[in-house]
């Protein structure tokens, strides 16, 4: 199966050569360091613009590529992990990955994840999937099955969206997560008392299951105040930085060489 899996990703690299990961930093609450990065997909154009992943996801969507397009980003972003972790002070950063639930729903999702982390020597304490679409988790005992194979090799799993589309509450009885993504449109552009209410209940829905949880979306102080002030434990947004290609240092370090944050590691 892993044989199949490594040709099929070559056969396609030709056609994703100009896919690339940009990578925006999760920052701890309390402390404000960065305790991981979420990949997203980019797509560099000729004349060396960055452009969003829709016409990269179209196409793989048009040639039944899915699974293949997921196993090729799991492998970019398994390599810039271990790249990161190389300093023994930043052992402790996850990398995000995004997938959907008909990638994650097959049945050999977890060993291919495995087998890409073992060939490139990426430590899965190194790795969080993130779960998309869930409106379209059509293949559920697969999906959980999945899921355990994964945590149990230390890999983290993330409900991703949550309060927008159809990652709803009753995932959280029935997935084994480890974290929720609250999306913005939970808070709003100007929170106040309201908004700060919701998503303290959505923290306390969180603690129940052994979930921690990250606020997406964080463009402003305000909102950044709201989310704080209802526990959530995380934050990402513009605030603290934009998604950027990846270089020699971790997003959301400079090179004060302090240790990152290992509350999720």
């Amino acid at each position: 199966m892993t044989q199949d899996l490594s040709a099929g990703v070559s056969m396609r690299e030709h056609q994703w050569a100009n896919v690339r990961l940009a990578y925006q930093p999760v920052h701890h609450v309390i402390c404000r360091q960065p305790a991981g990065a979420e990949a997203l997909l980019r797509r560099l154009e000729p004349d060396g613009s960055i452009l969003g992943p829709q016409v990269v996801l179209e196409q793989s969507d048009q040639d039944g590529t899915e699974f293949e397009l997921a196993c090729y980003i799991i492998s970019l972003a398994a390599q810039q992990a271990k790249t990161w972790a190389g300093d023994n002070w930043l052992t402790g950063y996850r990398v995000g990955i995004n997938v959907s639930p008909q990638v994650l729903g097959r049945p050999d999702f977890a060993a291919s994840v495995l087998h890409i982390l073992e060939q490139h020597e990426c430590d899965p304490r190194n790795i969080l999937i993130e779960l998309t679409e869930t409106q379209y988790l059509d293949h559920f005992r697969s999906a959980v099955d999945q899921i355990r194979q994964l945590r149990a090799a230390e890999i983290l799993i993330a409900l991703d969206d949550f309060g927008a589309g159809y990652s709803n509450i009753g995932l959280l009885r029935s997935l084994p997560i480890d974290m929720i993504k609250i999306d913005p449109i939970v808070f709003g552009d100007e929170p106040k008392a309201r908004e700060i209410s919701v998503v303290s209940h959505v923290v306390g829905m969180a603690q129940a299951v052994g979930a921690v949880v990250v606020a997406e979306g964080i463009e402003t102080e305000t909102q950044l105040a709201c989310v704080e002030t209802a526990g959530v434990d995380y934050v990402q947004g513009w605030l603290f930085s934009r998604a950027t290609l990846a270089g020699r240092v971790a997003p959301g370090w400079g090179p004060s060489g302090q240790a990152p944050c290992t509350c999720w590691a």
